[in-house]
């Protein structure tokens, strides 16, 4: 059971209204064995209706007949409406009640009340998203998924909501990560989940970030950029008059809940708590970093107070006094202390109910405002308050005092409006900041507006699966945060996909490869946000330019990590916590980041069929990087072949030879592969361009015939090394590498995925040994279909059969130690044709990737998005054998055991495509519109799909019946 409030209950109050929900009787029977008094309000003169036949009145303590009004038929009308007169009749304060409902006006009533907690019923998502905007603190279909236990606390039993994520209970040691996870953002910025009254130390790290603030940074023998960690706007503290500011840290807490509301982006924190004079309060947060207003967050508080009453002092603000704490000790300086970016510029009082704060970045000059509009409310009219304004610390607040009658709740709203220096179409960052906060409504008009926002978000991006089990939650997780980090992506915000979100500091909030990962999930939904996230290496392609031409290539050189500028910001070191030393960091080598934005680039214009994109910019990116792979090809008389040398592949456990480190391999299986595959593309995308009427586009390509001519050979040429038993190797002398005993390290060392750290430690390297972190020769087959790859290989004048595939398949399989939360994705994928059981328990491992912590530790300074988004790739492309490729969609289908169906919607095209697939048929429904046909291939069959038609094949095999 899953504790709704930690607290037990002293009575319930079930609203009837005309009829009883199933499981009415049972509920009742499990609380009179609980000695916990019950209540029933129905409509006025339906009683004797809605109680005949049932065994319920005698489990009763009280009945109250409600009139439409809200009043109540009986002689001792409560002021309250029928749920106080509930709880008068029962002898039990509000607060120390349950309310359950399936009304929002009676949630809202509830609240208006002080109930301690209220229970919402909801028949779908849908429904039970309004109700919990409504207030509810919980919602369940149904009244048996409540379970009631000898000490009277009520939870929930069954698999948890897939909808909310939820923490019962307060665990410093866990709040670090809790903050992660609970994230809310909406791309243009973010704000981890820390405590409202929480500062920065050793169990909260407090950040907002905005998706294109950086600022430089001292890191080793580089100047690199990392993500800023702006000034804290959801600064809230509160005290009763001659007690403590409230820290959870220190505090007597009888109750403490946490949840993220992933439908409709509210992240919720309530708990009660008793301070040293015995008083009891409660506190219940909601945050919000809006959706549809992106410059708008807002946090509201609604405080009762249980068991006294009197004055309240709370302190509304903004904190300035912020450093980048959310990081790895990569990110330190070399003393170990935490880097403060910014500059407060303005900091003052602007209106009764409203303070501004401008700081600017301390070496890239960007200035962020924020502005703050606090107000108190009761019974939804504004308190008169007086606030003085005071600064202490760094941190810039109102304080107001306000009277508490116990069980009478008051409500604190904070409207935050933010602006920067990089925004569009403002005069400045102040007066935008101060403009949005003036303008915006109440919280709970923010809230039906960016519950709105979710909604459509949610009809697009939804995956649905049967049965739905507990995964439903982890994959509605990972959906949620990918989307909430890159929605807002379109060309004035200039953002890339950052690898780690906007949840923290990791890495610096650089953008690597790991965009290639993400983009599927959003081509086939939104395809202009992977258009506009594409825009942002196309604006740094100038840089790429210049670093080839400076490394002595041609064409472009995307470095492997990004951050404003499009320059090389990769640091040159790396701490070992195993040694508490620096070790020397050559990831800068990893030049195949190139590749990928090319192949996404490439399948962007092939999954939009977006001629005006490929003109545009894509052919840009395409022929840049097919440029820069084609320069460092050096041709081999006496093989015949071309090699590329001084490179590393994705597996990053090998950087040089073991006498020569840190320089780079020769014939990286992934970097020879993809670079043959992008100059075929490249020679395609050459062509379409040529054909479109106007040549501008193609002119300034500046592609001559001998250069298509030398691309082709080398696409043809490219040496690929095998090992001795035919399996496909790494790169030149892997085969010579020593074999290692991984049993050996499993058993001793936590941290095993980081083999590169553990034998660091020992003074070894893993470029001794064949042990791969994500080996390359497997990332091959993520990208390209067995067929799509024996094709592109026999084109580079290499047999590679099925039998061949699978050895190396299980080759690497056994030397991997799954050390990048990636690795659990591209396995998954092998597997799904091969071992769909085994599939299964790796796509498990992928959805619990940050919910499980399974790099121990690691989430906490920010989820991985790329993990995440490929979570639900897995489902939608893999398990659906989804490909765009040669101008067709391709459906080859085969779920694993463990699914009966699955549902999702895409855009392929401009069609709009929802796909039902089951074990034995996959539907396609067209929605009706104006789209050219197109040519749809499933198990072989090629059809041609118009707009408005649906088609249902059968997937069973011939002896069982024809194909539809």
């Amino acid at each position: 059971m899953e504790p709704l409030l930690q607290l037990p209950v002293s009575a319930v109050v079930l609203d009837g209204g005309t009829s009883l929900p199933p499981g009415t009787l049972d509920l009742l029977r499990a609380l009179r064995a609980a000695s916990i008094r019950a209540a029933l309000t129905i409509a006025d003169g339906t009683a004797r209706d809605v109680l005949a036949g049932t065994r319920i009145r005698p489990l009763l303590d009280a009945l109250v007949e409600a009139s439409d009004d809200g009043g109540t038929t009986t002689s001792s009308r409560s002021d309250a409406g029928p749920f106080g007169e509930a709880c008068r009749r029962l002898g039990v304060s509000a607060a120390r009640s349950l309310l359950i409902t399936d009304s929002e006006a009676s949630i809202e009533a509830g609240a208006t009340s002080g109930f301690g907690l209220t229970v919402g019923i909801a028949p779908d998502p849908r429904r039970a998203a309004t109700l919990r905007r409504a207030g509810a603190d919980a919602v369940v279909s149904r009244l048996d998924l409540l379970e009631v236990s000898p000490s009277g606390v009520i939870g929930r039993v069954g698999a948890p909501d897939e909808w909310v994520l939820r923490f019962v209970g307060y665990d410093p040691d866990a709040e670090t990560t809790r903050e992660s996870l609970c994230t809310v953002a909406n791309g243009y910025w973010g704000t981890r989940g820390a405590a409202e009254e929480a500062t920065a130390g050793p169990h909260h790290s407090p950040g907002t970030y905005l998706a294109t603030v950086f600022d430089a940074v001292a890191d080793g023998a580089a100047v690199a950029e990392e993500i800023v960690n702006a000034p804290n706007w959801v600064r809230i503290d509160l005290r009763p008059e001659e007690g403590d500011w409230f820290r959870a840290d220190r505090a007597d807490l009888l109750d403490f809940r946490q949840d993220l509301d992933l439908r409709q982006g509210v992240l919720r924190r309530m708990f009660t708590y008793r301070d040293d004079a015995a008083r009891e309060t409660t506190v219940r947060f909601r945050r919000i970093v809006s959706q549809a207003d992106p410059r708008v967050g807002a946090v509201e508080a609604t405080i009762v107070a249980r068991n006294w009453s009197g004055r309240l002092r709370v302190r509304s603000g903004i904190d300035t006094a912020v450093r980048n704490t959310s990081t790895d000790t990569a990110s330190t300086d070399r003393t170990g202390r935490r880097r403060q970016h910014l500059l407060v510029r303005e900091c003052r009082h602007v209106s009764p109910d409203t303070l501004l704060v401008e700081a600017e970045t301390r070496t890239s000059g960007v200035r962020i405002a924020l502005a703050e509009r606090t107000r108190v409310f009761r019974d939804h009219e504004q308190l008169p308050t007086t606030m003085e304004f005071m600064r202490t610390r760094g941190f810039a607040f109102h304080e107001l005092s306000v009277d508490l009658d116990e069980g009478k709740p008051i409500i604190v709203e904070k409207i935050v409006g933010v602006s920067t220096s990089r925004d569009r179409a403002t005069a400045s960052p102040s007066a935008s900041a101060r403009s949005t906060a003036a303008r915006a409504p109440r919280f709970s008009v923010l809230l039906d507006a960016h519950a709105h926002a979710w909604e459509e978000l949610w009809s697009a991006f939804a995956v649905t699966v049967l049965p739905v089990g507990g995964h439903g939650q982890a994959l509605n997780v990972n959906t949620f945060h990918v989307l909430q980090t890159l929605t807002r992506a379109d060309e004035d915000l200039d953002a890339g996909v950052p690898a780690r979100g906007l949840h923290g500091e990791a890495y610096g909030g650089h953008i690597f490869w790991d965009e290639l990962f993400v983009y599927p999930l959003l081509t086939l939904r939104r395809p202009s946000l992977s258009r506009s996230l594409l825009r942002y290496r196309h604006r740094r392609l100038p840089q790429a330019l210049r670093a080839a031409s400076e490394a002595g290539g041609s064409g472009a050189m995307f470095p492997w990590q990004s951050a404003s500028t499009g320059e090389d910001v990769t640091p040159d070191r790396l701490f070992n916590p195993l040694t508490g030393r620096w070790i020397p960091d050559h990831s800068r080598l990893q030049r195949h980041v190139g590749l990928g934005i090319a192949y996404s680039a490439w399948q962007f214009y092939q999954t939009t069929g977006d001629a005006e994109y490929l003109a545009e910019e894509g052919a840009d990116l395409i022929i840049g990087v097919a440029r820069f792979f084609a320069s460092l090809a050096d041709w081999d008389d006496g093989r015949g072949r071309y090699s590329i040398r001084g490179v590393m592949g994705p597996d990053e456990f090998h950087d040089g030879t073991p006498e020569d480190p840190g320089t780079g391999l020769t014939d990286n299986v992934y970097t020879n592969v993809m670079t043959s595959w992008v100059l075929l593309r490249a020679i395609d995308t050459v062509r379409l361009v040529a054909a479109r009427p106007d040549q501008a586009a193609a002119r300034a390509l500046t592609v001559t015939p001998q250069e298509l001519q030398h691309w082709a050979h080398i696409a043809g040429h490219l040496r690929i090394v095998f090992n001795a038993d035919g399996t496909l190797s790494q790169f030149d002398g892997y085969d010579h590498l020593t074999a290692i005993d991984l049993d050996r390290y499993r058993e001793r060392y936590p941290t095993f995925g980081r083999l590169d750290l553990v034998l660091d430690a020992e003074g070894d390297t893993t470029n001794r040994y064949q042990v791969s972190k994500q080996p390359d020769s497997l990332m091959l087959l993520y990208l390209f279909s067995a067929e799509e790859l024996r094709e592109l290989l026999a084109h580079m004048g290499y047999s590679l059969d099925a039998d061949t595939i699978v050895r190396t398949v299980e080759r690497y399989s056994r030397s991997s130690t799954y050390g990048s939360t990636l690795s659990n994705v591209v396995h998954s994928w092998l597997e799904a044709r091969r071992d769909r059981s085994r599939s299964w328990q790796f796509l498990e491992r992928t959805l619990q990737s940050d919910l499980a912590d399974i790099q121990g530790g690691t989430t906490r300074y920010g989820v991985h998005l790329a993990a995440m988004a490929g979570s639900v790739d897995l489902l939608m492309r893999c398990y659906a054998g989804l490909e765009t490729r040669a101008d067709t969609l391709w459906l080859h289908p085969l779920l694993p055991a463990e699914l009966e169906s699955l549902a999702f919607v895409i855009i392929y095209r401009s069609h709009k495509l929802a796909v039902s697939i089951t074990h034995v048929s996959i539907r396609l429904e067209s929605a009706p519109g104006e789209a050219n046909p197109i040519r749809v291939m499933v198990e072989g069959q090629s059809v041609v799909l118009r707009t408005g038609q649906t088609r249902v094949f059968d997937l069973r095999p011939p002896a069982d019946g024809p194909k539809a």
